[in-house]
């Protein structure tokens, strides 16, 4: 993920996913969208939650982002 435009990392993410024709459900697709978080961030993510899913990491995601930004 370059800079901090999260919404357009997911656009571009899920595009690739689709491109590849991964399916939603299996970890790799997990592996592919953490593997541009910023460094620490899925980490977090774990912290709080254990998602299994894409999905799941998606909304795991979102929440850390917004735990961030209160702190911020």
């Amino acid at each position: 993920m370059k800079g901090e435009d999260i919404d357009a990392y997911i656009v571009k993410i899920e595009e690739l996913i689709r491109l590849a024709e991964y399916r939603f459900d299996v970890p790799q697709t997990i592996e592919v969208f953490t593997d541009g978080l910023p460094t620490g961030l899925y980490q977090k993510i774990l912290e709080l939650d254990r998602p299994a899913t894409y999905e799941q990491s998606l909304w795991a995601f979102y929440d850390v982002k917004s735990i961030f930004m209160l702190i911020l």
